[in-house]
This record gives structure tokens, C-alpha cells and sequence, in this order.
């Protein structure tokens, strides 16, 4: 059983927990409840040991974390947990990696880590996707797979952390099954936290925290319900509507299409098959109307509302506004969380930013903001503010209110109820009612229809890449993906990553010591034998030598123009030609070529797993005089998996900003750098957030110091014969054609 007893929990002087105490059993499920701000989350962190509690207790089967080190780490392989976003969860690149993390620092036998990953995966109905790349994952499946990540531990609670909240309404029924499933049936503990009426009827109990004071309520009583005080208009009562002349939304004929889902730059570049999105969408949202849009996720809503708002250019169609194509700035977009987009340094500045944009003179802006401060709020005592000192809840009322202040004739939000309590949802509704009233188009995505239906004037679904009428979506089965079969886990066919990188590696040493004449037309005849197996065409590689082009033909024209007069081609003056020299920057240019192009195989047939695995085994003997290997392999692992998270995160930041007018590809070059510089800030603020919440999810998953987690494995027969044979390829190389 999990017992807390009068946990308190004090921060800045306001009491978040003031005497917690609370109980959860095996084989129920209990649900949390309580208002944005109310302590949910940190009485959650309590329970799993995240934190510890001070003053106050938590005992998990009579086990107390705070006793030591010990008792902490029995506690956490106990109690799952599982937080809102799954991103900052998964530790690897891929599947069968992430899960096998938290089973791997157990120290079990590889056998039992791949029994449970198994397991784990099937329970988590993602049977066969062991191979699979995170990035090719839905946003359900990735908290499925987080959700699988904490049940390899085999823990006899878990802790639920509004892990609903960004999902589609057509996966959350089976999720709360699958909770009720684990409770019941399984016996597991279960601790779900949760704004939505509907995971009421899931509860065995239900636990309200208001004002820090925790307190069981009947299953059928309403939670947390509360009546707004800050925005009091609603949608019911907003004054008339006064539709204006101008204003009208207008996609039509929209298509878009990107990359296939987890296609890498490499492979895109080579011409991966392009996986549309839009086909043919089009939508008018007029003045005065308010117009909901669904869709399952991955569906193009979001990349709809880009194009909309002028941000992404449309592969085909037209965007207009009022008639007037659509620019950045002209059309008001939020995204899912606005707040986690500002970066000034008081709270009037953020605001001001759109209107300082578009040029405006200070009274201009100074309206504005009082405007978008009163319409969603914000007190005028917060103004001179610091944005990162408030709340969590009044940090997205200033990100909403800068997004406001532009007061454009047409706003798109994009899941704004997401993870909102109902009172935060009420005022949401009084400021949409707002907008509407004063004759602005709004098109509202949101998985929430139900919420929304009847405060709409019309709602639409985008579905197959193009906008329809509402209707209930077709559940589409998941493809199935035949599970592989690897001693340490899924990897590509073919030899260890091993072998490549030390082939790799002295083929480098070969090619740049050997006699040119004969290393460079026998790499080259290497290459053109390896490369159907690698996949590698003369158009990736030409692609991927776009970005140093320059740098190539500088070098070779640079070894053979000579400006000295020694040139025994003259041309004029002192500038002639040398052909030796020239051959000595044909020889350079053509070793980096071969290098880059050996490179590109090696990285085409060996995922980023399998290169942290090989980086691991290789380095596994410096472990004897103190390196601390284990680590420096989880590092690699987290920076393959989150280097390209923080590249996306990048572009939605920069998105965000230029749909409040600012310019990245206009003007001096002193503002091009301000206009950059201005990302840095919430990008540094997102990416500490998000390794706060790795660092607990590692935690959590029993990673400590030195814990190196990827098993030994030797290279087969086969595989020593590839490197032996090849090492003494390049040995000979080396030695006979000096």
C-alpha cells in the first residue's frame, strides 16, 4: 500500500500541500482531481519518490524513502510513473532500447530484459514495433511505449500524470480500459490525475485536492468545478454579435506533403517517398463564426493551422485573408502551450512584441496590450513582471494575450484546453466568446469536440488530407510490423556496428596514407561493390556534399592557380596554372568524397541504438582504469534522441514568433541576429524543462552513476572475418602502394 500521512509542501511562501495525507491500495484505481495549480502533480512526484516528503511521510509497502538510498530506489522500482508528455520520457532512439532501459539497470540477464520488453510492448498493444524508430511513432503510441517503458519494470503501482490530456478522444477509451485493466485484473495500484469528467467513471475512489487539503469524494460528485473569476463572460452570455465587413479565413485547394514519418535528412534528401498530408483541403471561416476542427492525430491539423496563419508555404492552393494572401502576422496563432513561447523580460514586453512588430507608435502598442491584458485576465499589477516568476496558469495567459495583442481579424487555436482544469476551460470559452463578439474568425482544433460542439457554429474534420463535415472517424487498424529477432534487440540487418566503425576507421587511415594513384580508384571500387547493400546512390551523396561544395572547389583551386609566378603554365602576370598542384587538390577533394561516402553508408545501414551499443563495447575496456563508459554510452544515446527533438522544438518556437510579426529572412543583418537571438531564450527554457523531466524519468527508471546497461556480446565468426579481412586490406594498401 502507498501511505501518505500530513504531507506538507510549502513554495515562495504559499502552501501547495498543507497535511496530505491519502492511501492506495492494490487492485484499485484511484483518481486525482483538483484545479490547475493545486498541487496535483507535486503530490504525485510524493508518491512515486521523485521528491521526498518534508515534513509529512510516504511509506510504500512499509518501505520509507527517505530512510536512504536504498529504501529510495526500492520505492521508485515499485511505484511507475508516467508523466503528461512522452518526449521527455523515451531515452533512445528506438523501441526496443527505450523499454529495455529501466529492465537493463536492474541487472538483469539479457534473456529476462527481452522477455519483459516483450511483455511490456504487448500489454501496451504495440506488439511487433521493437525495430521501429521513436520519431515514426504517433503521439499515442509514444505514450503507449512510455507506458511500456515503466511496466518492463514490473511495478506494483503506478502513477498516472494527466497522461490523457494530449491525446486523441478516440484512444482514450482504450487507455482508460487498459488502466482499469491493470487495476483489476492485474492488481496493479493505479493513480490517475486527470481534469476529465469522463475518467470519473473509471475511479474506485476519488481523491479532490483544493487549497492544498486532500479529501475523498463520491465517484458521481462533480471535481474541481468551479465557477470562473476571471473571465466571466461565456460564450452564452458575450454581448451580440457584431460581424464585421472584413476578416473572412479562405483556404482553398490546400496541399502539403513532408517526408515519410521518421525519414532522416539523409534519406529525404535521397528522395524519400513524400507522405502527404493535404489534398485538395479547403475551409472558410467567416467573421462573427466560430469553427471547430478535428482530426486523429498525424491527420495535418497542425500543419493546416501553418499554413493558415501564412507561416508554411502550401504546396499547392491558395491561403487568403480578406481576399489578401496571407503573411506572417496577419492571422493570430496559438499553439498548444503559448506559454512555453515567452522569452521577454516583463510581462508588458511580451505582450508589445506583436504590435512592436507591425510598426505601430507607442500609444498604438500601449492600447494593445492593456486590451489583451484585460481581455484574458492579466491583472495590470503583473505588467512589470517577470514572466518565468508567475504561475504556471497565468504564464499561458500571457503567452494567449501576446498572440491577442496583435488583434487581427482571424485567430487559430490550436488545443487551447489541453491540460486545463474546468475553470481555466470556462474562462477559455468567455474569452472565445469575446473574439466572436467583436467579429473575429476563430478556428479552434481541438480533440475535445464534445466540449466545444455547442458553441460552435459548424465543425469540420480533416480527414485523408481533406476538410469535410463532421463525422465520427473510421478506426483505421495499426499497421503491423513484423517483430525482429537480434541477440541484444532489434537492429538492421547485417554486421555489427562494430566492424563498420573500425573498417570505417581504417579505411580513413588507408585512404589518406597510402599512394593516391592506388588508394583512390580501389576505395572507389570498394564503394561501387558496397553500395547497392548500403543503398547508397550517386544522388545522396551529391546531395549530402551540397553544403561543402565550396569548400571542395576553393581547396582545388586553390592548390592549382598560383599567384607567385612559379606556375609553369602562365596565364598573366604572376598568375599561372600548376597541374601539380591541381593534382594535389584533386587528390584531396577525391579522399573527402570517398570519406563522406563511406560515411553515408555506414550511417544508412546503422541505426543510432546499434552506434551507442558499439561506442559502448569498444570503449568497455578503458572501464578498467576508471572511464566511466556506462555513461558516456547513455549520454550518446540521449544526444541521437534528443538532437533532432530540439531542431523541431527550434522551428515551432521560430513559427510561433513569426506569427506575431517577426521577420528571420528580412532585413539588416543585425536584426536577422536579434530576430535569432530571440528564440534562444524560451528554447534554453524548454530544453532545461524537458531535461528535468529526463532526468526523473531515468531516475525513475534506476539509472545511477556508472551504470552502464548494454550487455556484452561477442562478434560472430562471420563478422571477425569481415574486419580480419579487411584490416588487412588496409594494412596492405598502406605498405605496398607508398
Amino acid at each position: 500500500m502507498i501511505e501518505a500521512r500530513d504531507v506538507r509542501v510549502t513554495r515562495g511562501g504559499v502552501s501547495v500541500l498543507a497535511g496530505a495525507s491519502c492511501a492506495v491500495r492494490p487492485g484499485e484505481l484511484v483518481m486525482l482531481v483538483g484545479g490547475n495549480g493545486a498541487g496535483k502533480s507535486t503530490l504525485a512526484r510524493l508518491l512515486c519518490a521523485s521528491d521526498l516528503a518534508e515534513p509529512g511521510m510516504v511509506r510504500v509497502d512499509d518501505e520509507d524513502p527517505a530512510a536512504g538510498p536504498h529504501a529510495r530506489r526500492l520505492v521508485r522500482s515499485r511505484v511507475g510513473f508516467v508523466g503528461q508528455d512522452p518526449v521527455d520520457q523515451i531515452v533512445s532512439t528506438q523501441v526496443f532500447d527505450g523499454v529495455a532501459f529501466g529492465p537493463r539497470n536492474l541487472g538483469l540477464s539479457e534473456s529476462e530484459v527481452r522477455r519483459r520488453v516483450t511483455s511490456s510492448l504487448t500489454r501496451a498493444e504495440l506488439t511487433g514495433f521493437e525495430a521501429r524508430d521513436v520519431s515514426e511513432l504517433s503521439g499515442g503510441e509514444l505514450q503507449r511505449l512510455a507506458l511500456a517503458g515503466v511496466l518492463a519494470m514490473e511495478p506494483r503501482y503506478l502513477v498516472l500524470d494527466e497522461v490523457l490530456a494530449y491525446l486523441d478522444p478516440d484512444l482514450r477509451p482504450r487507455l482508460r480500459n487498459f488502466f482499469v485493466h491493470l487495476a483489476h485484473e492485474e492488481g496493479l495500484g493505479v493513480v490517475l490525475v486527470s481534469h476529465d469528467p469522463a475518467d470519473l467513471a473509471l475511479a474506485d475512489r476519488v481523491l479532490l485536492l483544493e487549497h492544498g487539503v486532500l479529501r475523498e469524494r463520491p465517484c458521481s460528485a462533480p471535481c474541481g468545478e468551479h465557477r470562473s473569476t476571471d473571465l466571466r463572460t461565456s460564450v452564452a452570455d458575450a454581448r451580440p454579435r457584431v460581424p464585421r465587413a472584413s476578416g473572412g479565413l479562405c483556404l482553398r485547394d490546400v496541399s502539403y506533403a513532408y517526408p515519410a514519418a521518421g525519414a532522416t535528412p539523409l534519406q529525404a534528401a535521397d528522395g524519400a517517398a513524400a507522405r502527404s498530408v493535404l489534398r485538395g483541403a479547403s475551409l472558410t471561416v467567416r467573421p462573427g463564426e466560430v469553427v471547430l476542427l478535428r482530426g486523429s492525430s498525424g491527420a495535418g491539423k497542425s500543419t493546416l493551422a501553418c499554413i493558415a496563419a501564412g507561416l508554411i508555404e502550401p504546396g499547392g492552393g491558395t491561403v487568403e485573408l480578406d481576399g489578401t494572401s496571407v503573411r506572417p502576422g496577419m492571422v493570430g496563432l496559438a499553439f498548444q502551450r503559448p506559454e512555453d513561447q515567452i522569452f521577454q523580460d516583463t510581462v508588458y514586453d511580451e505582450l508589445a512584441y506583436a504590435p512592436r512588430n507591425a510598426g505601430l507608435d507607442a500609444g498604438e502598442v500601449d492600447r494593445r496590450v492593456r486590451a489583451a491584458a484585460e481581455l484574458t485576465g492579466i491583472d495590470s499589477a503583473l505588467l512589470d513582471r517577470y514572466p518565468f516568476e508567475l504561475s504556471g496558469g497565468q504564464q499561458r495567459r500571457v503567452g494567449l494575450a501576446g498572440v491577442l495583442a496583435l488583434d487581427a481579424p482571424a485567430y487559430i487555436l490550436d488545443e487551447p484546453t489541453a491540460g486545463l482544469d474546468a475553470d481555466g476551460a470556462r474562462s477559455l470559452s468567455g474569452l472565445i466568446g469575446r473574439l466572436r463578439a467583436e467579429g473575429k474568425a476563430v478556428l479552434l482544433i481541438t480533440h475535445d469536440v464534445e466540449t466545444w460542439r455547442g458553441e460552435a457554429d459548424r465543425v469540420v474534420a480533416l480527414r485523408d488530407g481533406i476538410v469535410a463535415a463532421d463525422a465520427p472517424d473510421v478506426a483505421t487498424a495499426s499497421s503491423t510490423v513484423a517483430p525482429a529477432h537480434a541477440a541484444d534487440g532489434p537492429s538492421a540487418p547485417g554486421l555489427d556496428a562494430r566492424v563498420k566503425i573500425v573498417l570505417l576507421l581504417a579505411a580513413t587511415v588507408a585512404l589518406f596514407a597510402a599512394n593516391p594513384l592506388i588508394a583512390i580508384p580501389a576505395g572507389a571500387a570498394v564503394l561501387a561493390i558496397l553500395a547497392p547493400r548500403m543503398g547508397l546512390r550517386a544522388g545522396a551523396v551529391a546531395r549530402a556534399l551540397k553544403p561543402v561544395v565550396v569548400i571542395l572547389a576553393f581547396t582545388l583551386l586553390a592548390n592549382l592557380v598560383s599567384c607567385d609566378g612559379r606556375a609553369s603554365v602562365h596565364l598573366a602576370g604572376q598568375v599561372g596554372l600548376d597541374p601539380a598542384g591541381g593534382l594535389r587538390g584533386f587528390t584531396a577533394v577525391a579522399r573527402i568524397v570517398l570519406l563522406l561516402a563511406a560515411s553515408l553508408g555506414v550511417a544508412r545501414t546503422t541505426t543510432p541504438p546499434e552506434i551507442c551499443r558499439a561506442c559502448v563495447r569498444l570503449l568497455r575496456p578503458l572501464a578498467h582504469v576508471g572511464v566511466p563508459v556506462g555513461d558516456v554510452g547513455t549520454v550518446l544515446s540521449i544526444a541521437l534522441r534528443f538532437i533532432p527533438v530540439t531542431a523541431q522544438e527550434f522551428q515551432r518556437i521560430q513559427l510561433a514568433q513569426r506569427a506575431r510579426g517577426a521577420r528571420f529572412d528580412t532585413g539588416a543583418a543585425l536584426a536577422r541576429v536579434r530576430a535569432y537571438a530571440a528564440v534562444l531564450t524560451p528554447l534554453v527554457v524548454s530544453l532545461f524543462r524537458c531535461a528535468d523531466r529526463l532526468g526523473d524519468a531515468m531516475a525513475a527508471r534506476l539509472y545511477t552513476d556508472g551504470g552502464g546497461n548494454v550487455p556484452a556480446r561477442p562478434l560472430t565468426l562471420r563478422e571477425r572475418l569481415v574486419l580480419a579481412a579487411g584490416i588487412i586490406v588496409c594494412i596492405a594498401l598502406i605498405t605496398l602502394a607508398r
